[in-house]
């Protein structure tokens, strides 16, 4: 098991960046605020809740800013960055943060249009847990190439849902495997642009969608908001980190690297070297870095 503990004297390496993060004005967003202030950061808050997303950069006094955000339009992210940039003069690190649960049924939810035909299902969900964060991270990558030195850390808020099937919230489940996707593909080609990418991954937390769960979810243990928001700043701020995936339950456990060390047993060992040497080849052919992002961690 690779678990990793919350180091003061790693969190402390947070003082003085400049951290914009997605979604920060509610839940697992604002604890992370008030941590990351807590540390020293200078922190931008976006998100669509302005009256709470003003009353906590309020709460933390001159040491960050707000801007109301939709990560569904590309001009008001990109907005956010450049007031960043703005302010600040250069952003260290980003969390793509920003969400939305799945709250109605989707498979087997049947309605139907004045024709009596399926209607077209609602997949706004996708545009604001995948493509948001995709966009998020196209911005990311656009504006740590321009700090002085370049580089920077990009983490991706996702979900044990990244990993496990979650019925019957397989909207929120498919958008949240993507952005495993989108981490480990990033990742793989970010280390010669001096850019780290990590993924953080919580089971059930103490959010206002959980609240609703309450009666189903029982006496199960359940993350503080708290908890997550230690991840996140260990994601960040750990320079030994790059395309791990840290997963949350109360402790910390990264699901990559033990995975990428057994790769060989659950593949096979010959379908892992043709794995190995068929990604090479076209990183080579597209001239993309070869190596895998993991390699100088096992």
């Amino acid at each position: 098991m690779a678990k990793i503990e919350v180091r003061l004297d790693v969190l402390a390496k947070l003082k003085g960046k400049t951290v914009l993060i997605t979604g920060g004005s509610n839940g697992i967003g604002r604890q992370t605020v008030l941590m990351l202030h807590g540390l020293g950061a200078n922190v931008v808050v976006g998100d669509l809740d302005v009256a709470r997303g003003e009353s906590l950069v309020k709460e933390i006094g001159g040491n960050g800013i707000f801007q109301k955000t939709d990560i569904t339009n590309w001009e008001s992210l990109r907005d956010l960055f450049e007031a960043a940039k703005s302010n600040y003069g250069s952003i260290d690190v980003v969390m793509a943060n920003a969400g939305a649960p799945e709250r109605p049924p989707f498979l087997f939810d049947e309605s139907f249009d004045g024709n009596g035909l399926l209607k077209e299902p609602d997949l706004s969900i996708i545009d604001v847990n995948l493509n948001g964060v995709m966009r998020t991270a196209k911005l990311a990558l656009h504006y740590f190439a321009r700090n002085p030195p370049p580089g920077g850390v990009l983490v991706i808020t996702g979900s044990a849902a990244s990993y496990f099937a979650s019925p019957p919230i397989v909207r929120y489940c498919a958008a949240k495997h993507a952005l495993l996707g989108l981490m480990r593909s990033t990742a793989a080609m970010t280390k010669l642009a001096n850019v780290r990418v990590n993924l953080v991954a919580p089971w059930m937390t103490e959010t206002e969608f959980s609240s609703e769960a309450s009666d189903i979810w029982g006496s199960m243990p359940i993350n503080t908001a708290r908890e997550v928001a230690e991840a996140l700043c260990v994601a960040a701020a750990d320079d030994t980190l790059h395309g791990r995936a840290l997963y949350v339950a109360k402790e910390i456990v990264d699901f990559e690297l033990p995975l990428y060390k057994t790769q060989e047993d659950w593949m096979t060992l010959k379908q892992a070297a043709w794995f190995e040497q068929g990604r090479e080849r076209l990183a080579l052919g597209m001239k993309l870095p070869g190596a895998h992002y993991l390699k100088d961690a096992v």
